[in-house]
């Protein structure tokens, strides 16, 4: 488990380019269907909230793309020692280029949808 949380999310730029980002979040069991573990990174990357394989990247990589992380309640209950053991969850990015056409200048942005 840990040897795939800490896996970079990507191994150099050419995987950025290419679209393909991939990384693991471990999240708490629970049958609890009301509670939320994993939500849309709104800020930068924190130390807590820093997934493993984003740890050492570069940070305008991590405040460009829509990353997801875990919410505060799964990081307190991973914590507390609730459920240390927890389950893996696959985040997996799909980038695609488009192109915006401004004032004559191209310029390539990212768009994309990703899966959990």
């Amino acid at each position: 488990m840990d040897a795939l949380l800490s896996r970079k999310a990507y191994l150099d730029i050419r995987d950025v380019m290419n679209g393909t980002i991939l990384y693991y979040l471990k999240i708490p069991k629970s049958s609890c269907t009301s509670k939320v573990f994993l939500e849309f990174a709104n800020s930068p990357l924190t130390k807590s909230n820093r997934p493993l394989a984003w740890k050492n990247t570069d940070e305008k990589i991590q405040t460009t793309l829509p990353l997801v992380v875990c919410t505060p309640t799964a990081l307190r209950s991973l914590s507390e020692g609730d459920d240390q053991s927890g389950t893996l969850v696959r985040v997996q990015l799909k980038l695609s280029p488009f192109i915006i056409n401004q004032s004559n200048e191209m310029g390539v942005f990212w768009g994309g949808n990703g899966s959990i």
